[in-house]
């Protein structure tokens, strides 16, 4: 596991590295030794481009709106996995925790179900899994009724002893496009 601490991952060393991709790619030979970070609110890197002189260069990302809420969703759902176990009994949720410590469980949401809509499709998941201890597969939307914004989950079983294991990927199979330099000369 890397620790947030890690200094490969801070947010300057990540811009830095970020910076020195594209400039590549878009074909700036920056003088290494003039980059600059300065902290906010000055633009993130400032450096020497060789045949360009100073740039100020801030990185952005160019997401639509709904990105952020889709993201949140996404990250939320062990959460709402969370929720759904406390409507069990304890000897239910026992069960379900006994049954799924070796799962990994994969549900996938349309982008606007939000925290309610996954813990009540979560809780049906749940209640399916429950009728059916050491199930693997695929659970579909008509296997669980239809609940609001629930497409599928994946249910796999793996030599691990902490599960169950729950991620949701973000729904949004559109590769967005990340990491634009919005360029101003300095």
């Amino acid at each position: 596991m890397i620790s947030k601490r890690d200094p490969r991952f801070t947010k300057e060393a990540v811009e830095r590295r970020t910076f020195e991709v594209l400039a590549s790619l878009i074909g700036w030979s920056v003088v290494p030794s003039s980059i600059q970070q300065p902290p906010p609110p000055h633009p993130d890197i400032k450096c020497e481009v060789v045949g360009l002189g100073p740039m100020a260069v801030e990185l952005v990302a160019l997401d639509p709106p709904s990105t952020r809420l889709r993201m949140n969703n996404m990250f939320g759902t062990p959460d709402a996995w969370h929720h759904a176990m406390t409507q069990w009994s304890e000897a239910e949720q026992q069960m379900l925790q006994a049954d799924l410590r070796n799962a990994h469980v994969s549900p996938h949401f349309a982008n606007e179900a939000g925290t309610r809509d996954r813990s009540l499709a979560l809780y049906v998941l749940q209640s399916f899994l429950l009728a059916r201890p050491g199930f693997t597969g695929r659970v579909t939307a008509e296997d669980l009724e239809y609940p609001r914004g629930f497409h599928w989950a994946n249910v796999g079983r793996f030599e691990i002893n902490n599960g169950p294991q729950v991620s949701s990927p973000s729904g949004d199979y559109q590769l967005s496009i990340r990491g634009l330099l919005a360029c101003a000369s300095g």
